[in-house]
């Protein structure tokens, strides 16, 4: 059995008439008499009661007519479906970002306004460092990465979305905290003890020459 035989049963039971049933599939009256009458014979069970004068649904025929409907609805669904997961609009996205992505507004409004415009993409976030991000990258475990700048393998493809300044956070009682009009010079805190992300946390600031 195939879809066909299903369209051509369902235009059938609503026409009530295989002349009529036949223009509205497009196609010629006996070639259309011949597929229900096989569809018949497939199941073991006449669908139509037929007289010189009218067709009418048998009990078997009134049946199979609904549960035709909902197979024909199920695969219409199901092609909707596919044709919406290639298009992006539906289906799961796996984000990996670092634990300071969310603290730049730039990234919450674009996680919200992509959930406005794809309702039906779940979006499943995950903290973790710039090194796991792009581990997970790599093992495809995440499709997508927000990260600090980090060597990548040519693999991946990378986007750079912000720059940011960096900045110096000084007790107010330091010699330096009043800085001068120019800033304040990285070469000034060579000497300085700094507290700073751990190396596993992957920071590309050690990387880095910073003087």
């Amino acid at each position: 059995m195939e879809l066909r035989h299903l369209r051509y049963f369902i235009a059938v039971a609503e026409e009530l008439h295989f002349g009529r049933a036949a223009q509205v599939l497009g196609i010629s009256q006996p070639p259309l008499s011949q597929q229900i009458q096989a569809l018949e014979q497939q199941l073991g069970a006449r669908l139509f009661e037929r007289t010189n004068r009218r067709v009418e649904l048998s009990e078997a025929g009134r049946l199979f007519l609904q549960e035709a409907r909902l197979v024909l609805a199920q695969v219409d669904k199901a092609a909707d479906v596919a044709r919406r997961a290639q298009l992006g609009e539906l289906g799961e996205l796996k984000i990996g970002f670092t634990s300071s992505a969310p603290f730049n507004s730039t990234i919450p409004q674009a996680i919200f306004s992509f959930r406005q415009r794809f309702p039906a993409v779940h979006l499943n976030l995950r903290e973790m460092s710039s090194t796991m991000v792009a581990d997970a990258l790599v093992d495809e475990s995440i499709e997508v990465g927000i990260m600090r700048p980090l060597g990548l393998p040519d693999s991946l493809c990378v986007v750079e979305l912000m720059r940011e300044p960096l900045v110096a956070v000084l007790s107010s009682k330091h010699p330096l905290a009043q800085g001068s009009d120019e800033g304040l010079f990285l070469s000034a805190l060579a000497l300085e003890p700094f507290v700073f992300f751990p190396r596993s946390y992957g920071s590309g600031l050690y990387a880095q020459p910073l003087i």
